[in-house]
């Protein structure tokens, strides 16, 4: 049987060769399978958002600017030629210094004002405005949307990336661990006392107040303002891959981030329903809002200082707390702000939704934990 290419067949004769009996097979699983590879990275680097919401045009707003995250966040919007960015955070003079670092990152990302694209040849006036606010009250998050409304006239991209840690074991904050404690424990002083219990709820409403509460807030306040104001609204979580794997010593934490996951997605997937039901009724468009949630483990931050549960010491260190190791060497399993910014971002440019966990090897202990 010949070929459907008549000069693959001359080709095995010119070598005195028959040709095989599957040829045609062969030649089709060629021609499905090499493009395969090609349309996967186009598709994995595709990011349909800025044909909507091009990056000089995207008005973003960053609740936790001052450092780590949400600096690094700050500083590649601003490279990437963003000229509307509110950054917002507790700390002035650190939220001075992010700034100061973005118009100087921005100057390197100018190429974007050279174009007709992106229009250069208008005045640039400011392009980062700041805040000094705390999410954790209501009058504050009034205060950040109406700056949002006056300076941008609506949001487009929504950053939530403050929050607190909590970094002792669930008895180590009633001071009662034995794996953790300063001094032997006995059957005599082995149960919480009156402190330790009033510590151990007193963090537990401190961090859940940050963490859990602040989040509820913030939905709130900029959903109906993303859904009515953009026209490709997204939000992205920096949560934590210890809102779906209890960690030990993190308990506290973890519930928290799990709470605070569970409150962002939930307003997800109810921002959906509100964006139908307005198509239904007639009522003012409201635009569906892709909710991300990113799920990184150890970041190389100072994040960890913000523990709610007591003062750092030498019992809740582990080798995570290792600043100075070589990631690259191996010696370190830190996450970098870069990577971590990079993919936040990517999430939002790409239209993404869900949970997505970063290092993958953490997906795997995820699947583990749901097959036990």
């Amino acid at each position: 049987m010949e070929s459907a290419l008549g000069w693959v067949d001359d080709l095995f004769h010119l070598f005195g060769r028959e040709p095989p009996p599957n040829l045609n097979l062969y030649i089709a699983l060629v021609v499905i399978l090499v493009p395969l590879p090609i349309v996967f990275l186009f598709v994995r680097s595709a990011r349909p958002r800025q044909g909507i919401v091009p990056p000089y045009r995207e008005r973003v707003l960053i609740l936790g600017a001052s450092s780590g995250v949400g600096e690094e966040l700050a500083l590649q919007y601003s490279q990437r030629g963003c000229r509307n960015l509110i950054l917002v955070a507790r700390r002035a003079d650190e939220l001075a210094k992010v700034k100061a670092k973005c118009d100087e990152r921005r100057k390197e990302g100018e190429e974007w004002e050279q174009s007709q694209e992106a229009p250069g040849w208008e005045k640039v006036g400011e392009t980062v405005t700041t805040i000094t606010a705390d999410c954790t009250k209501p009058e504050d998050l009034l205060k950040i949307r109406q700056l949002v409304r006056k300076t941008m006239g609506g949001l487009d991209t929504l950053h939530i990336v403050f929050g607190a840690s909590a970094l002792r074991s669930v008895l180590g904050t009633a001071g009662i661990d034995p794996v953790t404690s300063s001094q032997p424990l006995t059957p005599a002083n082995a149960h919480a006392t009156l402190e330790g219990i009033t510590q151990t709820m007193t963090s537990a409403r401190k961090i859940l107040d940050v963490n859990a509460a602040a989040t509820a807030g913030i939905m709130v306040t900029f959903i109906p303002l993303l859904q009515l104001s953009s026209p490709a609204p997204a939000a992205v979580l920096m949560s934590s891959v210890a809102a779906l794997v209890p960690p030990p010593t993190r308990g506290l934490y973890a519930g928290s981030k799990a709470a605070q996951m569970q409150i962002f997605q939930t307003a997800a997937l109810e921002a959906k329903a509100q964006s139908e039901h307005a198509t239904k009724t007639g009522q003012a468009h409201r635009a569906s809002v892709k909710c991300f949630v990113l799920a990184p483990g150890t970041i190389r931050t100072d994040f960890r200082l913000s523990a709610v549960d007591g003062p750092i010491d030498a019992s809740i260190r582990d080798a995570s707390w290792d600043q100075a190791a070589n990631k690259k060497g191996g010696s370190s399993d830190l996450l970098e702000v870069g990577e971590v910014a990079h993919d936040a971002i990517r999430g939002a440019d790409r239209m993404a939704e869900g949970v997505k966990i970063i290092p993958a090897k953490y997906k795997l202990v995820r699947f583990a934990q749901l097959l036990v």
